[in-house]
Order: C-alpha cells, then sequence, then structure tokens
C-alpha cells in the first residue's frame, strides 16, 4: 500500500434541515423538529398537550426539541408535569419584539398555574440589538412563572440581547433555576417576585445589562449562592437587588467583580427592602457600593482577583455541580480575553505572553496576555517543542507529504474573534466560559479515484490538560462542514466576514447528511480519568475523505467538536507548533497499482 500524509486546513458552515413530525398522538414522550415560519409555538404547544394528558409527577411527559432554530409567534405554554427540553444551545427559541407584549401573552416559554414542569438545555434571542431595546420587565421575558409549584429551569442560555427578564417568577413556590448563563437581558437575569418562596438561584453565570442580575422583591425563604455576577455594558444598577418585605433571604458563595452599571454599580442593591436578609461569604471586587443592605462577612476587594482560583476555593459559578450537588473542577475567567484554565487542586495552563493580534470581522484587533498564575499553579507557555514526540501510532508519510496547513479555532465565549495563529486546537466545554470547536481543511486535489483509498486516518496530537484528569469524558467527534468558510474571517459566530452562520458555532453535517445531527463520521473517547501522554490520537476518516474525493460533496474539511461540550475541555497541538511531528496529519494510504 502507498501512505500519503497530508497537512490541515480548517474549515465551517451552516445549514438547518429539520421537519415537523406528521402527527401527535397521545404519549409520553415527543421530539419535534424546527422548521421554517414564525410559528413554531404551534407544534411545541400540540406536542406538551399530548404529553400531559396521560402525565403525572412521577411519570412525566417529554417534549424534545431538536437542534435548530423556532422562530414562535406566540407563547409556549407549559402544562404540569411535562419535561421541555432541547439538544443545548443548539436549539434556539427565536422572537421578535412584537412577540409576547402583553398581559396575556407575557413570555416566550409561559406557565400559570402548573406543577412539577422543568425547562431545560436551551438558547433565547430575540432581534434586540442592544440595552436600549430592554427594560419591558412585565413583558417579552424568555421564561415566566405564575403560582407555579415544584418545577425547574436550567442549562438555559440567554444570549444578548434580549428584551424582558430571563426567567421572571411571581407568586410561586419551590422553584429552582440553576447551571444557567445570562450574557445580558433587557431587564432582569432572574426575578423572584410577589410572594415567592422557598426557592433557589445557583450555579449560575449573570453579565448584568439593563438592570440587575437578580432581583428578590417581597420573597421569602429565597437562596441565591455559587452565581457569578459581572457586566461591563455601562448600564444597570446591581448585581443583586433586595426589595421591599423579604424574609429568610440568604446570598452567600457568589462572585461580583468587575460590574459598571449606569446610576450605580452595585454588588448588593437596596430597594426600600427590610426583613431578615444574610448577605455572606460573598467575594466582591471593582463593584461599588459593595453591600447596601443585609448582614453578615464578606470578602470585599481581595488582593486575589482570579475568578478561577476564587471558584477553586468554593465561590461562584462553576463551584458547585447541578442539582445533584456534584462538585465541578473546570472553570475559566469569562470575562477575560485569554484561554486560562484552572481546576482545584491542579495546575494552571497559562498561554504565551505575545501580546497577540486577534483579527475580528470588523477587522479590529484584541490583544491577549497571559493568565497569571498563583500559588499551587504551574505556568506552561506554549509553544513547547521540547516535549516527548509519541509517534508509536502513525505511520510517517513515505511520499507527497504537504505542508499546507491552516487552522481555526471557534471560542463561543470570544464570538467574533478569529483564531488563526494559535499553537494548539482545542475543542469541549468549560463552566463558566462556553465551548471550543475547531474546523480542519485538507488538500486532497493529488487524489482522484475514491476507490483506491483503502484508509483514512486524522492524527491529533494530545497534549492538554498536562497531567491531570477531568471532571467528564471527552468524546470526540468528525462532522462534515456545510459550506466553505474563510480562514482569515471565520469566527464562531460567522463564517466570512459579513456572513454569519446560520447557527452559532458552525454548522455541519453528520454522516446520515442529517444537518446538525448526532452520527458522526469518527470519534474515539479520551476518558476523564485519561490523563495526556503527549502522542498522537487516530480518527478514522476514511467514508468523509471518500466522499470528497468523489465529489459526491465539496470538500469543506472536518469539524471537531465533543460530544457534550461540558467540562470536557481538551487541547492539541495545531500546525503552528514548531515540531513539525507534533501537527495534525492525515494519513490516506491507497491500494497498489499492479
Amino acid at each position: 500500500m502507498l501512505k500519503r500524509q497530508i497537512g490541515t486546513l480548517f474549515l465551517v458552515t451552516c445549514l438547518i434541515l429539520t421537519t415537523v413530525p406528521a402527527a401527535l398522538g397521545a404519549q409520553n414522550t415527543i421530539t419535534v423538529n424546527a422548521t421554517s415560519g414564525s410559528d413554531a409555538q404551534t407544534a411545541i404547544n400540540n406536542a406538551i398537550n399530548s404529553v400531559a394528558s396521560g402525565a403525572t409527577s412521577s411519570n412525566p411527559g417529554y417534549v424534545l426539541l431538536s437542534a435548530g432554530t423556532y422562530k414562535i409567534s406566540a407563547p409556549i405554554i407549559l402544562k404540569s408535569n411535562v419535561v421541555l427540553k432541547g439538544a443545548g444551545d443548539s436549539t434556539i427559541i427565536f422572537a421578535t419584539g412584537s412577540v409576547c407584549n402583553s398581559a396575556g401573552s407575557p413570555a416566550y416559554v409561559y406557565g400559570s398555574g402548573v406543577s412539577n414542569v422543568e425547562v431545560s438545555n436551551l438558547q433565547f434571542q430575540s432581534t434586540a440589538t442592544g440595552p436600549g431595546d430592554g427594560g419591558h420587565g412585565d413583558y417579552r421575558n424568555c421564561i415566566k412563572f405564575t403560582s407555579v409549584t415544584n418545577s425547574k429551569v436550567h442549562d438555559i442560555l440567554f444570549n444578548r440581547y434580549l428584551y424582558g427578564d430571563g426567567v421572571r417568577i411571581g407568586k410561586s413556590s419551590g422553584i429552582e433555576v440553576y447551571n444557567c448563563r445570562i450574557q445580558s437581558s433587557g431587564h432582569d437575569g432572574v426575578s423572584f417576585l410577589s410572594g415567592t418562596k422557598d426557592s433557589r438561584m445557583y450555579n449560575c453565570y449573570v453579565e448584568v445589562q439593563t438592570n440587575t442580575g437578580v432581583r428578590v422583591d417581597n420573597c421569602a425563604n429565597i437562596e441565591v449562592d455559587h452565581n457569578t455576577f459581572t457586566g461591563s455594558a455601562g448600564s444597570g444598577w446591581c448585581c443583586v437587588e433586595l426589595e421591599n418585605t423579604l424574609t429568610n433571604v440568604d446570598v452567600h458563595h457568589n462572585i461580583m467583580h468587575d460590574y459598571k452599571g449606569s446610576s450605580s454599580s452595585a454588588g448588593i442593591g437596596n430597594w426600600n427592602a427590610k426583613g431578615s436578609i444574610s448577605v455572606r461569604d460573598n467575594v466582591m471586587w471593582n463593584v461599588s457600593p459593595y453591600v447596601e443592605v443585609g448582614s453578615g462577612t464578606n470578602i470585599l476587594g481581595p488582593s486575589d482577583r482570579s475568578v478561577e482560583n476564587w471558584v477553586a476555593k468554593g465561590y461562584g459559578y462553576g463551584s458547585i455541580g447541578n442539582a445533584s450537588g456534584a462538585q465541578t473542577t473546570t472553570t475559566e475567567n469569562p470575562t477575560s480575553g485569554t484561554d486560562a484554565q484552572t481546576t482545584a487542586n491542579e495546575t494552571a495552563v497559562t498561554e504565551t505572553k505575545e501580546n497577540e493580534v486577534a483579527t475580528t470581522n470588523n477587522q479590529t484587533t484584541a490583544n491577549e496576555t497571559a493568565v497569571t498564575t498563583t500559588a499551587n499553579e504551574i505556568a506552561v507557555t506554549e509553544p513547547a517543542p521540547e516535549q516527548v514526540v509519541g509517534t508509536d501510532t502513525v505511520s510517517l508519510p513515505e511520499e507527497n507529504a504537504t505542508s499546507i496547513v491552516i487552522d481555526n479555532r471557534l471560542r463561543e465565549a470570544s464570538p467574533d474573534t478569529v483564531y488563526q495563529e494559535k499553537a494548539y486546537i482545542d475543542i469541549g466545554g468549560r463552566p463558566g466560559v462556553g465551548k471550543y470547536r475547531d474546523l480542519l481543511l485538507f488538500d486532497l486535489s493529488d487524489y482522484n479515484d475514491a476507490e483506491n483509498i483503502s484508509n483514512a486516518t486524522l492524527s491529533l496530537y494530545w497534549y492538554y490538560p498536562d497531567g491531570r484528569e477531568r471532571p467528564e469524558d471527552a468524546v470526540i467527534e468528525i462532522y462534515r462542514p456545510a459550506a466553505t468558510w474563510n480562514p482569515e474571517n471565520v469566527t464562531w459566530n460567522s463564517r466570512d466576514n459579513g456572513v454569519l452562520w446560520t447557527q452559532p458555532g458552525g454548522d455541519w453535517f453528520d454522516m446520515n447528511n442529517v444537518s446538525q445531527g448526532d452520527a458522526p463520521y469518527a470519534t474515539i473517547t479520551l476518558n476523564g480519568t485519561d490523563i495526556p501522554d503527549n502522542r498522537y490520537y487516530e480518527l478514522n476518516v476514511t467514508d468523509l475523505v471518500k466522499e470528497y474525493v468523489s465529489s459526491e460533496y465539496e470538500n469543506t474539511g472536518f469539524l471537531i467538536k465533543t460530544r457534550t461540550e461540558n467540562a470536557d475541555y481538551v487541547a492539541f497541538y495545531s500546525s503552528e507548533i514548531e515540531d513539525e511531528n507534533q501537527r495534525p496529519m492525515l494519513n490516506i494510504e491507497e491500494k497498489a497499482v499492479a
């Protein structure tokens, strides 16, 4: 056999093809797919009504929303004992400014007088374009509960910008809001109002935009803990607003940092608050005033202003897990422009202090600096060509090796920044930061006979996190990007200058030609207990390469991601690494010609 090895290039694209079920019969679980048009709530509400008919608190009904954008023209109405669950950030509820803008239609997802409901794994988007579009607290909320009991909202991304509150809760009890990322909203991030009791908000990341991160008004037995609040929009007035008569409100183990509002920049804001209020064990810096109401001891203006370090000590978003309370160990400063990573009792890795220029779609530049390490951390810069090269699992090229290597990172936390010249490519998710994906494109112009290709192997050199375990397994997956992209302009949001992805983070087809599907062309698993051993790991991409060579599909390269994209972050060396024996490689074996 002949073996040929090729360098890498990155590529990304967007496309969503979805359908609605032909019929919704009474059953315990119904899956709804996105369609064109602006009335997606009709199919969703039909599914909710169907599964609710036989659901109980011990045997709930499930409505599962596949990946895609669901444009609504009226509310999604919740029913008791029903779970509404998306596929994560790839399931988008989208509404215009005229939708859900009345007392009878106050929210995109609305529950009134129901119990035992759960809303999770969604992203909310709207046509709002800035802080001035928001401020309408009564209407155009993403999720609103009125007189709801024993219900949950979790793992939601509230994307900037939005019109009303992220989650608005009134006259309810037993409500939990957790594991949410609120990247600015038009009013409050979360609000507990009008006699709500026995409820909790925890493990959320909130960027305050228009009013507050969380508001507690005339409530009892409310706990706000282990959240991170920040925001530089220059609007709003506090991270946590405490208002009117409160009973047993406990605000603790939150991080509030680097918040700048318009009328105020308070950590704990007071609006006629009175009652039993505990504000304790919070860490605050660069907010002012710190605490306007409540009793308790807090850590104010610490010299250590590393979010990662405080998370490792048990404060803020990422310091606790989901509803089970499982401890998480990986986080990053969500407001930092760097790719720092630290974990509890683990070492830290920093990027080189290179004053790097990152190109953005509007041709502006952003300089990145190194993250400061502290005691018990070890700073590792990159590249690291002195590391041991492990090539025992990869056949080195015998002929026709190419050096064409261009690769791009896609970083959710920096959605408009181009990452083309890093010494690494990284994938997975990091609590408090977001997701990472990568695009690879290989030059296949030397091949013209797909039937003559017997094997194609993508080899990636795994080096990070150095010597450490991770909270989750990293299940690495390869998909076919849906269209070409420009490596000089591609970002999380765009595939070229002025050309947005249909789905932020890149659009793809799976091996069954399903848009945003979940059947990868190739996959391997790096167990959470595994540590990088500085060698190549291989993915069999024969089917995809043969599809490209046969011209069945245009060669758009590989999109690489992890399956769960949650606490499973790993990094490989890129084409920029100095040692060519550590760069990504594609080995193609051909049948010997007689």
